[in-house]
């Protein structure tokens, strides 16, 4: 079992791994397990930094400058990452580094 992100394998359960799972579940039940677990930690992952990015850091920011800001959480990423100030994870790394030296 494969399971893969835009084309590259991301995990590969071996047939040895599944037999051991179809010891104390039924195989189809384990395979959906697998991808609902996974999924799961994905979309916590998701919910965390939406928190941290969202909530916590761009809100107040955008209230400064906005009279009101998008209630679709599509449309108010694309706001945050349209702003001029905006820094992705690796664009902060380096500002990071470079202030460190």
């Amino acid at each position: 079992m494969k399971i893969s992100v835009d084309g590259v394998d991301v995990l590969e359960i071996q047939d040895w791994q599944l037999t051991c799972l179809s010891y104390v579940m039924n195989i189809d039940d384990a395979k959906r397990k697998i991808v609902t677990d996974l999924s799961r930690s994905v979309l916590s992952s998701v919910a965390q930094a939406y928190d941290l990015m969202v909530i916590n850091e761009w809100v107040p920011v955008l209230r400064d400058r906005y009279e009101s800001l998008p209630t679709k959480d599509d449309a108010l990423i694309s706001l945050i990452t349209s702003q001029p100030d905006y820094k992705d994870f690796d664009a902060r790394q380096v500002d990071s580094e470079t202030q460190s030296m």
